[in-house]
């Protein structure tokens, strides 16, 4: 008679045991997803101050050498502020298509692969 009732509390704890692992596992999913995201991101924004500086100063350049070809520093960097202009207005108008789902879609597949 005692037995069903020792398996029953066997039963009990491994149930309990196997919870807490599971919660235990889950967490340290998240974390590693978390870890991983947060590396990435990391990553590019440092690629991306890279990239910046070197467009800046480019541009800078590229500002002075048009104004001494149109005789006016100023007419140099209002041609290279225009350009600019038109590409951050194209951007505005396609933002969903351009940066929105694809970051949507990366994100999406970052944590579909690590539960696979």
């Amino acid at each position: 008679m005692n037995e069903p009732i020792n398996t029953i509390e066997m039963m009990l704890k491994s149930i309990e045991s196997y919870g807490r692992v599971s919660i235990e596992l889950f967490r340290l999913k998240v974390v590693s997803l978390a870890a991983e995201i947060i590396s990435s991101l990391f990553a590019m924004l440092i690629i991306g101050i890279i990239v910046l500086l070197f467009l800046m100063m480019m541009n800078i350049g590229l500002a002075i050498w048009l104004g001494k070809i149109t005789g006016s520093e100023f007419e140099g960097f209002f041609i290279v502020g225009s350009f600019y202009g038109v590409i951050a207005s194209m951007i505005f108008l396609f933002r969903n298509k351009w940066i929105k789902s694809p970051v949507q879609q990366a994100f999406i597949t970052t944590i579909k692969h690590r539960n696979t």
